[in-house]
């Protein structure tokens, strides 16, 4: 039973530490894209998306 709650504890700590590279790398990759792409939709062409990206 303590082995059980050992390795809960274990993959709770390592979800916490996958949502921390997360939030950390891929969040701000992707909200970049998402400017660029709404830039790119807007009228401003590739080379406007390009400059924001």
């Amino acid at each position: 039973m303590i082995v059980l709650m050992l390795m809960a504890g274990a993959l709770v700590a390592g979800l916490c530490v996958l949502a921390y590279t997360l939030a950390v790398y891929a969040l701000p990759f992707i909200l970049g894209a998402e400017a660029a792409g709404l830039a790119c939709t807007s009228g401003s062409g590739l080379i406007g998306a390009n400059w924001l990206d």
